[in-house]
């Protein structure tokens, strides 16, 4: 692990992490201010939407990292308050996010709750990629499996961590994953939003499915996952990715049928959809207790995952057509 002291002063400690999420924050507020423009919407709002989603994002994110990791807290209270940096999930940004947008639409500084979402979904992919950037500084999101091999136990293969009972010990660093993934989908997500940024809601809805669709195998694959206290199998961002994705699937289905009323390929497309969650959730099952097949079992997972992510675009797409049945 990387020193996490990034600047000292007399007794004064500045930590690698607290510059990277003030990074972070600043990417994502200027990034989304710059799409949000695009929508023509109130130039005020951004600015009121900023602090409303820090606060509530920085809630959510410690309430679920509490209800995850109790046993590190006395309290909820001591969970919200703790002045430890690194005690927080990225889920929580998700619903900080949206509960600021529906305050700014609720002040009349927007005329479209999906429409100011839009504008925020590729900024969130930049900052949630640049958030990973703290783990270089902690031991979070480290792989569940040792690297044992010594010509693997290089960066970025390897990368020692701090295990239980201080011994040292090399984990595959799956946040590399999530920052190269994230910056990824940042220009994916980016390029949906002029694509559909007259069709509110679309690029958001999108977004929803990226992200249950990339956190679930990412999820997968550390060892430092969050679970529900009475759950110690799926994590509860797997949980929440998995409805996400069928949130984001029905919508759009709702959406190319307005459009082009019901075609019987979207039964297909539905069907497709709910076997790729099926059998990404198998696959999940299998990865459990077959961990010496954890490569294959994670090859077949992301392909899995990435039809969860395209099935609904293609049936968003299939309003675009004319009904000619």
């Amino acid at each position: 692990m990387t020193n996490p002291t990034a600047i000292l002063i007399d007794n004064i400690h500045i930590p690698w992490n607290a510059i990277i999420i003030l990074l972070s924050v600043l990417a994502w507020f200027f990034c989304a201010r710059s799409f949000y423009y695009v929508k023509g919407y109130h130039r005020l709002a951004m600015w009121v939407l900023l602090p409303f989603a820090l606060a509530f994002s920085l809630f959510f994110s410690r309430a679920i990292y509490w209800y995850c990791h109790q046993s590190q807290f006395t309290g909820f209270m001591s969970a919200v308050t703790s002045p430890d940096i690194n005690a927080f999930t990225i889920l929580g940004i998700i619903p900080g996010v949206i509960l600021a947008a529906a305050l700014v639409r609720l002040f009349h500084l927007a005329k479209s709750l999906p429409g100011i979402l839009d504008s925020l979904s590729p900024a969130t992919c930049l900052g949630i990629a640049l958030l990973y950037l703290t783990c270089f500084f902690n031991n979070s999101f480290r792989g569940k499996f040792i690297v044992e091999d010594p010509s693997r136990q290089i960066f970025p293969l390897g990368i020692i961590t701090a295990g239980s009972g201080g011994v040292f010990e090399y984990r595959h660093p799956v946040f590399m994953m999530g920052i190269t993934g994230w910056l990824v989908l940042f220009a994916v997500c980016t390029g949906f939003y002029f694509k559909h940024k007259k069709s509110d809601g679309v690029t958001s809805l999108f977004f929803l499915t990226v992200f249950g669709s990339f956190e679930f195998i990412l999820e997968s694959m550390r060892y430092d996952a969050g679970f529900f206290p009475f759950n110690g199998f799926v994590s509860i961002i797997q949980i929440f990715g998995g409805v996400s994705i069928l949130f984001s699937t029905v919508m759009l289905s709702v959406m190319a049928i307005k459009k082009a009323g019901f075609k019987k390929i979207l039964i297909l497309f539905w069907i497709l959809q709910l076997a790729a969650m099926g059998a990404t959730g198998y696959l999940e099952y299998y990865v459990q207790r077959h961990g010496n097949l954890a490569g294959r079992t994670y090859l077949l997972m992301s392909l899995s995952c990435l039809c969860m992510s395209v099935f609904p675009v293609v049936i968003f797409n299939t309003g675009r057509r004319p009904n000619k049945s």
